[in-house]
């Protein structure tokens, strides 16, 4: 009996605690189709990626369910990719972030839906990227690419970004001719994330270093 008032006590506590975040995502129904993968990212930067884990995880799950009630496949696909890369915040690489990763991509490509696939493909990429699992970050980021390139990049959401950790990617294997084409390409887009920015230049700035040439890597510092 005492342990049974200790669990009750313990789910009354979670509702006194959690109540105001349990429909952090309930706005998302309220904007267009286009908006709600950008407004479910921003609730999740600003308002959960930094909570306790209970509280993002439930909120995260219900992310998922309204993308279902409102029979979204897109949006329930990139929620769970949200949640499998908030395990892997908690849990680094693990195998229950893996397989919701491969989830949102089967149900994507299951659904023929071509830009979220290559977003979660992308998504996925980007996980094994994290934790220096190069070959699979490889596959994945390629297999992204490919999505895109039949949509078309101007398409693609935060697309300066994905094509940063694609040209990464080309980086750490050794392939730098192709890592600074790709860095290049990202300086002809019309709107460039400010960090992306740096990154993309200091990286430019190493391969004209590992190239031999200072003067290049110099201009790029």
């Amino acid at each position: 009996m005492c342990q049974l008032r200790r669990i009750i006590t313990a789910c009354l506590f979670l509702l006194v605690v959690y109540p105001a975040d349990a429909g952090v995502f309930d706005v998302v129904k309220n904007v267009t189709r286009q908006e709600r993968i950008a407004k479910a990212q921003e609730i999740y930067n600003s308002q959960l990626k930094f909570k306790d884990s209970v509280l993002a995880i439930t909120a995260v799950e219900q992310l998922i369910s309204i993308a279902r009630q409102i029979e979204d496949k897109a949006l329930e696909c990139f929620a769970i990719s949200m949640l499998a890369d908030h395990y892997a915040r908690i849990r680094n690489s693990n195998g229950l972030s893996t397989q919701l990763h491969l989830r949102a991509i089967q149900l994507a490509e299951k659904n023929g839906r071509p830009l979220i696939s290559g977003i979660c493909n992308y998504r996925m990429g980007r996980y094994y990227y994290s934790f220096k699992n190069y070959p699979f970050a490889f596959e994945y980021l390629l297999r992204a690419d490919n999505f895109f390139r039949g949509t078309g990049y101007k398409d693609v959401p935060d697309i300066d970004e994905i094509l940063y950790f694609l040209g990464s990617i080309y980086y750490e294997t050794g392939n730098f001719e192709k890592a600074e084409s790709i860095f290049n390409n990202i300086q002809q887009l019309k709107k460039i994330d400010n960090y992306i920015q740096k990154q993309l230049l200091n990286t430019l700035a190493l391969i004209k270093k590992q190239q031999g040439d200072t003067t290049g890597a110099l201009r790029y510092f």
